[in-house]
């Protein structure tokens, strides 16, 4: 059976977490991928397969490192390959944090999508858990509540306490951004953004930088950003060892 949407790729997701075995769910859950007709449920199915099959964000971590064998990253410091995979987790729980938004729609408005990222990248195994109860008990209205309920929970659990605050943050990426001439400001200031709240203490320490010294807030939030593209070289990199396995 083929697959054309979303709602379409949940029932098919319920049918493949029911089998016993870990590989067998990796198999089917690749099949049904081939098997979306249309590139919205098939990104869908991807994000699920990665979140809830194959390993989350550890796996996820794994495949950057395989790419960089076959196109190094240039790090001039410790720290700075440091600051490179807290880009690079934070955006991967942001795309995945978009699995919790498809099963509860209502959960957050897009635009806080990161409540559920911090969420996730702190406590990844209770958040699977309970987005696998959820879709496995789609039928049984009590256990979703259940489910949702337990999520709910835990974004209240990791929500900081300047999160009244989100909104300044948000505004000054998108300014900065513009004002650098940075194509699309707005879409690569809320990404920034997203990784500033989602990552632990960077919101923190741009805050502090906002009240205390403005500039040193501007090249932190731009120095994100350029984070932000060399994840994306890295990202588009880890495509390589797939197809090389492939040819061989």
């Amino acid at each position: 059976m083929y697959i054309h949407t979303r709602e379409e790729a949940l029932e098919a997701l319920a049918e493949i977490l029911d089998l016993p075995e870990r590989c067998e769910q990796i198999v089917l859950s690749t099949v049904r991928i081939m098997d979306c007709m249309k590139l919205d449920p098939r990104r869908f199915m991807v994000d699920c397969q990665a979140l809830l099959v194959a390993g989350g964000l550890e796996a996820l971590r794994l495949r950057r490192l395989e790419a960089q064998e076959y196109m190094p990253l240039v790090v001039l410091d410790p720290d700075e390959d440091r600051k490179f995979e807290t880009v690079a987790s934070a955006l991967d729980a942001l795309r995945l944090s978009d699995v919790a938004l498809e099963v509860f729609p209502d959960l957050v408005p897009p635009s806080d999508r990161w409540v559920v990222a911090r969420a996730l990248l702190r406590d990844e195994n209770a958040l699977r858990d309970r987005l696998t109860d959820a879709i496995r008990s789609r039928s049984n209205e009590a256990e979703v509540k259940k489910a949702r309920l337990g999520l709910e929970v835990m974004m209240r659990l990791h929500l900081p306490e300047w999160s009244a605050r989100a909104g300044s943050l948000r505004t000054a990426c998108r300014d900065i951004l513009d004002a650098a001439g940075v194509p699309g400001a707005e879409r690569e200031g809320d990404l920034v953004f997203g990784i500033l709240v989602t990552a632990e203490g960077w919101a923190e320490s741009a805050f502090q930088k906002m009240d205390e010294d403005p500039p040193e807030a501007i090249l932190e939030i731009l120095g994100t950003h350029d984070l932000l593209e060399a994840v994306r070289n890295a990202q588009e990199a880890a495509e390589v060892p797939q197809l090389l396995r492939q040819v061989a």
